[in-house]
Formats: C-alpha cells, sequence, structure tokens
C-alpha cells in the first residue's frame, strides 16, 4: 500500500500560503504605519476554520476490541493469508494466531497479566512478530529491545521497566546474561511451546491496560520508558488503517 504525496504541489501551496501572507501584512501596513504585527490577521476566514475546526475534527469510531483481539478476527475470517513475510519465509494468519496463543499460555503460567511488562529482544523476524503478539495476547505489555544495543542499556530497560519476564532467541543470550528473570527462548524452547495448548487464554485486558513501554533514544540523560495503552495503540492503528484505504481485507507486514 502507497500513499501518493507531490513534492511540487506541496511546495507551490507553501509558497503560495506565505506570499499570500506577506500581502496581507504588507496591506495592513499600508493602511496604518503604526499596527504591531502581534494584531495583523495573517489569515482569511476560511483559512482559520480549516485549522481551528476541520483539522481538529478528527472523532471516529474506535473498535473496542485490543489489537489482538481484531488479529485474531483476522486469523478466523482469513486464516491463509499470509499475514508476515519475512524475506522468503511467511506465516498465515491463522498460524501466527497459533503460535502466539501458545507464547501467550506459557506466559500466563509465568504470571504474565494485565500491565505486567514483559522484554522482547528478538531479531527483525516472524519471531519478533509471534513474540509481540503473544505477549499481548498473555495481557502483558511489551517492551522492545533492540538486539544491538549495549547490554547495559538493555539492562537498564528492562530494570526500568520492572519487567520480570523475557522473550528472547539463543543467539541473543549473551547479551542478556545478567537479567535474572525468566526467560522464554522462541527457537530454543520451540518444541515445549509447540505443546502448549494454541487456544487463546483469557488475558482479561481492556483499553486502558498497558500494551507497551517504548523508550526514548536517551540523548538528553537516561532513556525513559513511555507507556503505550491498548486504547493508544487501536486508535493509531485504525486511523493509519483506514488512511491507507486498508480497512476492508487483512494487511500482510514485510520485514
Amino acid at each position: 500500500v502507497s500513499i501518493a504525496f507531490d513534492p511540487a504541489r506541496h511546495r507551490r501551496e507553501t509558497v503560495s500560503g506565505l506570499a499570500d501572507g506577506l500581502v496581507r501584512v504588507l496591506g495592513a501596513v499600508a493602511a496604518d504605519p503604526s499596527v504591531a504585527l502581534a494584531d495583523v490577521e495573517l489569515l482569511h476566514d476560511d483559512e482559520r476554520g480549516r485549522m481551528l475546526r476541520q483539522f481538529n475534527d478528527t472523532a471516529a469510531a474506535v473498535p473496542r476490541e485490543c489489537t489482538h483481539e481484531l488479529i485474531a478476527r483476522w486469523a478466523l475470517s482469513a486464516p491463509d493469508r499470509p499475514a508476515v513475510i519475512d524475506g522468503e519465509h511467511s506465516i498465515t494468519y491463522a498460524e501466527l494466531d497459533a503460535r502466539a496463543n501458545q507464547l501467550a499460555q506459557r506466559l500466563r503460567g509465568q504470571g504474565v497479566g494485565p500491565d505486567v511488562a514483559v522484554g522482547l529482544c528478538t531479531d527483525r523476524s516472524i519471531a519478533m512478530v509471534v513474540g509481540l503478539l503473544g505477549i499481548l495476547k498473555a495481557g502483558g505489555a511489551y517492551v522492545p529491545l533492540h538486539c544491538e544495543h549495549p547490554p547495559a542499556r538493555l539492562r537498564r530497560q528492562l530494570a526500568s521497566a520492572g519487567a520480570g519476564v523475557l522473550v528472547t532467541q539463543e543467539p541473543l543470550l549473551d547479551r542478556l546474561a545478567e537479567f535474572e528473570g525468566q526467560i522464554v527462548c522462541l527457537d530454543r524452547d520451540s518444541d515445549e511451546l509447540g505443546r502448549e495448548p494454541s487456544d487463546a487464554p483469557e488475558s482479561g485486558t481492556s483499553h486502558e491496560h498497558l500494551a507497551y513501554v517504548i523508550f526514548t533514544s536517551g540523548s538528553t540523560g537516561a532513556p525513559k520508558g513511555v507507556s503505550v495503552t491498548h486504547g493508544n495503540l487501536v486508535n493509531y492503528a485504525t486511523d493509519i488503517i483506514g488512511r491507507l484505504g486498508a480497512d476492508s481485507e487483512p494487511l500482510s507486514f514485510g520485514l
């Protein structure tokens, strides 16, 4: 899915708007040389209405389900549709939903539930999406950790988020050696996870519960975690899907 953007048109409209504003300023000064620039009205009535009312008229119906529940809906209606494409590998919505459910069942057994932070440190692959969705299905809030970041930063993020459980992959364990909580390796533990029930556990999550905690770059000091609720995530995802015109069929995500 692509969004059309015409840079030339954007520049023309920007220049036109600036020129119109300059003409209004010059006209006001010519009429009254003592006028303060702060008192010069730069916008026409229609422009002011567009900025103050039209641009802020964003009210829209938002599904009451959480994001993982919306994905589960697609798994029922389009089970064989590719959900994630990773190079030559792909996974269907049905397969993704089942594997995420099995991970969620394991995480529930480890005490994960609403507002419980779970670290997620994987490479950029299908495993990342399985881990993310599994954490949400368990009711937890995932904490994305960049697998190439220094171990000290990963350690601080896990501690700051209060994550007692970590979902990762075996090749990354050395970077997380000092983590003292429970660890689920999606590759190493695949056989055990495959024996978990493939139906979704009761998570008890609602729009008010945390969906994820993401950390800032830390360029002005220590990285700080930003908490995002399920309601925030559903609202954003619903708006973006609508803007892309992709709300009539499930999306396929490429990595």
